[in-house]
């Protein structure tokens, strides 16, 4: 079964689970879990519903280049929209070809 991956890093962040898990395999494990677990908190804060709490593009640059704490690196909400995602998982299908204009 194919995972909607944002819902999936955001319920392993915000359950705090492994992160390493997250990684792109092709890095055979040379990973930082550290730099993995700031990056996708980051993202996860990015993706808010509430626009009113989602970090500038300022901040997630200062954040990125290790300027700026990510208000201590809290843990973000998963967001209203992805728990759709999360909870009905297995009645969900992803198309990845296109067959608009076949017969």
């Amino acid at each position: 079964m194919v995972k909607f991956f944002p819902s999936f890093a955001a319920s392993v962040i915000a359950e705090g689970g492994d992160v390493l898990g997250l990684s792109d395999p092709a890095l055979d494990g040379n990973s930082d879990a550290e730099k993995i677990s700031k990056i996708c908190k980051v993202a996860c804060w990015c993706i808010q519903d509430e626009e009113n709490i989602k970090p500038s593009i300022g901040h997630v640059v200062q954040i990125l280049e290790g300027v700026m704490v990510l208000m201590d690196v809290n843990v973000p909400p998963i967001p209203r929209s992805f728990k759709l995602f999360i909870e009905s998982q297995e009645h969900i299908m992803f198309f990845t070809g296109s067959s608009f204009g076949q017969n």
